[in-house]
């Protein structure tokens, strides 16, 4: 099997950012700069708020593309959410770039997604879907040790036991919230690092580079505080196929995802274990990564995004094609930036708007792009009927902040002096340890060979062709 190397010549394409929070409507700001017509649809009637006055927003799907007979415009979603709609689109000629009823299946239905990585040959911990608590605690008493209990559908947080007990207490606490049907993965607790890897699919069919990303999920440093989605990430590209996270995971997956005819994103959280370095794939994420796209945003050095969707949308052949030009030689560290309530949540969705309106919206932000050592990159954010920068009070996540060089602790070191620069009432942000498991785990994994290490000539590291690697993988 042949690798496909080209570039497509320069377009300037139509792009709707279709999103359910408007939570990535930066994409739509970045496709602007590099030349396109690019919009942003938010969803959600509660949510249209977000990034008014920012980014140019249309409050109808159907009115943009009523008119377009030739078929122009491209929706790029950016969450999950909306597959079912996406999927119509689809059928009805349009271009969509991420989101789908496969995507919302695999990131919401955990015994789906490990079902799939089985079939694909890929390791995944012994897990038991429990049909509610009342399941799940007899599993726990007839089982004893130690499990991680993931919620289906994303309605409360993850939780890691340290035993039987906190764990049967946990399920007590969710019962009390109403949750008491809700199914519940109870997965093998391994010990161990995760680290994310990611392809991009055009039409079901890989791209390179891969994208790794190193996360720190906890709210506060020392692993403390509330699980979130991502407080602080170390991102690099790499152009090489000669890794097991590749080669046991990615390309297993790949052979089996061209079904699906997936465009976009998918990333892997993969869990290495401590002492025998085996890889197990823990979930999925088909969708924009956060923070890690406002890092990869800084890496991948003169191709534009609108490039790199286009081509994804347009590929149909079967070659693991190369999207050359993207930085390999530096990391990409990226910060969140939040204030209070957040990151409290609650399954009641009215009690958490409610909550969040209350507290944070309106707080007015001093932010002024140019003066910061660091990239900042403004979230749940927008302009108020003055012409002032505040809150729009969503989920109090209202930047984020990134940092590009070749050492990850220079780029920390910018972002950390950034934060502290930035005028925010009751700022939030994950500092100090952001760099400590990466520090830990990144020359070991790389010794190993589990994941590929940053491409510098001057230490010898080179990026071998992909050609033999991927067609012996996929036979």
């Amino acid at each position: 099997m042949e690798v496909l190397v080209r570039r497509q010549p320069n377009i300037r394409g139509k792009f709707v950012v279709v999103s359910n929070y408007g939570w990535c409507w930066n994409m739509a700001l970045w496709l602007q700069e590099e030349g396109h017509e690019a919009v942003v649809y938010i969803h959600e009637p509660t949510y249209k708020h977000v990034a008014e006055g920012l980014v140019t927003k249309v409050d109808s799907l159907d009115e943009v593309l009523r008119t377009d007979f030739r078929r122009e415009w491209i929706l790029v979603a950016d969450n999950i959410g909306m597959g079912r709609m996406l999927d119509e689109y689809r059928r009805q000629g349009w271009l969509v770039w991420g989101g789908s009823a496969w995507a919302d299946r695999m990131e919401k239905d955990r015994q789906y997604a490990m079902r799939f990585f089985e079939y694909c040959g890929i390791k995944v911990p012994l897990t038991y879907t429990a049909q509610g608590t009342q399941d799940a605690r007899q599993f726990l008493q007839k089982y004893p040790a130690r499990w991680v209990l993931k919620p289906h559908d994303n309605k409360v947080q993850v939780y890691i036991s340290e035993g039987v007990e906190d764990a049967l207490e946990v399920l007590d606490w969710w019962e009390s919230l109403g949750l008491s049907t809700m199914e519940i993965d109870v997965q093998q607790f391994i010990e161990g690092r995760n680290i994310d890897v990611e392809l991009w699919f055009g039409n079901g069919f890989p791209f390179l580079p891969a994208n790794y990303d190193i996360e720190t999920k906890k709210f506060l440093v020392d692993d403390l505080g509330m699980t979130v989605g991502c407080m602080s990430s170390v991102c690099w590209f790499s152009y090489r196929t000669d890794v097991r996270v590749l080669q046991e995971v990615l390309f297993p997956f790949a052979q089996q995802v061209k079904r699906t005819r997936w465009t976009g994103p998918a990333s892997i959280n993969i869990m290495v274990e401590e002492d025998t370095n085996e890889l197990y794939a823990l979930e999925l994420t088909p969708r924009i990564g956060y923070n890690a796209y406002y890092c990869l945003h800084h890496l991948k050095g003169s191709v534009g995004w609108g490039e790199i969707i286009w081509r994804m949308c347009h590929k149909e052949t079967e070659e693991l094609e190369v999207i050359e030009g993207l930085d390999e030689t530096k990391f990409a560290v990226g910060i969140e930036v939040s204030i209070p309530p957040s990151p409290v949540e609650h399954p009641d969705k009215q009690f958490m708007k409610r909550l969040y309106e209350e507290i944070a919206k309106g707080v007015p932000l001093w932010v002024h792009e140019g003066r910061y050592p660091a990239h900042v990159h403004l979230c749940d954010v927008m302009k108020d009927e003055h012409g002032r920068l505040v809150c729009a009070g969503t989920n109090g996540i209202v930047a984020e902040v990134i940092a590009v060089d070749e050492d990850p602790h220079a780029a920390l070191r910018k972002c950390a002096e950034t934060v502290k620069m930035l005028k925010i009432p009751n700022k939030q942000a994950r500092l100090r340890d952001a760099l400590d498991d990466f520090d830990r785990y990144y020359p070991r994994w790389t010794k190993h060979g589990i994941v590929a290490p940053l491409y510098n000539v001057a230490h010898g590291i080179v990026s071998p062709s992909p050609l033999l690697l991927w067609g012996e993988n996929s036979g």
